[in-house]
């Protein structure tokens, strides 16, 4: 019962009221007609980082009306817990692991479905989604629902990824 009582907790402090402006400018005057009258949504604060180095276990999915693929309530080992985009074939109880790792033993982790991993440690034509351009800047590439890009090439630090639009 306690453990229940501190996951609420939790999934109430990553949730943030959001209130549409209605047309209204910052003194709430009507500036723009006939906009209004929708109902309140819950916006969350998603990890799009994903920098954790921990296992984790999905407790809850959530569908949003801000994106279009399922958010999914992560607690890690270490007790931190997130809201991630989740990938297609992730459920409830779904292991997966956050980070990079630098050993030869986890190389079995980059085959687990929803993991965030280094992109050289992936094998070749394997779908990827959530990725970075660039170190430290948060996923970008293929956030959207049933989207993916294929890894089809790797020449030294760099890989190659394949769109479905080309």
């Amino acid at each position: 019962m306690r453990l229940q009582y501190f996951f609420k907790r939790m999934w109430v402090k990553l949730r943030v009221g959001y209130v549409p402006a209605a047309g209204r400018n910052f003194l709430g005057k009507i500036c723009v007609h006939h906009r209004g009258g929708a109902s309140k949504k819950k916006s969350y604060f998603v990890d799009f980082f994903r920098r954790i180095n921990s296992f984790g276990y999905v407790v809850k999915i959530y569908k949003t009306p801000f994106y279009t693929a399922f958010l999914g309530y992560v607690t890690y080992l270490n007790g931190l817990s997130s809201y991630i985009l989740l990938a297609e074939g992730v459920s409830i109880g779904s292991r997966i692991y956050m980070g990079s790792f630098n050993s030869q033993e986890h190389l079995n982790i980059a085959g687990l479905l929803g993991s965030s991993v280094p992109l050289h440690y992936i094998n070749l034509f394997g779908l990827v989604s959530n990725v970075e351009l660039s170190p430290y800047k948060g996923g970008l590439l293929s956030r959207a629902a049933g989207s993916s890009l294929v890894l089809t090439s790797k020449i030294e630090e760099k890989v190659l990824l394949k769109s479905k639009s080309g």
